[in-house]
């Protein structure tokens, strides 16, 4: 009885873990470039070294396309740049996913400019962390 007792408790708790696993456990750059290149994006939230910017990107909107081009503009500006997702690390996690943004023009621009780990994503939203151990920028974007 204590066995029957002990295996059901094993699988119950196996259960409880499995399906409590993050959902960036779905994060491939097949799965990420896909979701991007689908719609038109904005910054819902930005944060660097503790303090919350995200107004900076009021009125940015940002496209990903096909071609590896990536178009951040608002009813004045527009800047061009390129981006991919790759995974270029020597560790197979998922956590090493990345979205990497290579643009310039103004200070919205160049804050976009990074080596972005993907944490977390939706097909509506993806949640960035800067790869540097140096900065701490977090930035969340949503399809519009």
């Amino acid at each position: 009885m204590k066995t029957s007792i002990h295996i059901l408790s094993a699988t119950i708790l196996l259960m409880i873990v499995f399906s409590c696993s993050n959902k960036s456990n779905d994060i491939t750059p097949a799965t990420s470039a896909q979701n991007l290149k689908q719609g038109t994006w904005k910054v819902s939230y930005f944060e660097e070294r503790g303090k919350i910017e995200t107004s900076k990107f009021d009125g940015y909107s940002m496209t990903f396309n096909n071609d590896g081009s990536f178009n951040l503009y608002n009813s004045s500006d527009s800047f061009n740049g390129t981006w991919t997702v790759n995974n270029n690390s020597d560790d197979s996690s998922n956590s090493s996913n990345k979205l990497v943004i290579l643009i310039s023009g103004n200070d919205v621009a160049d804050q976009l400019q990074n080596n972005w780990i993907i944490i977390e994503q939706t097909e509506n939203q993806m949640t960035l962390q800067d790869d540097s151990s140096n900065h701490t920028e977090t930035l969340r974007i949503n399809k519009i």
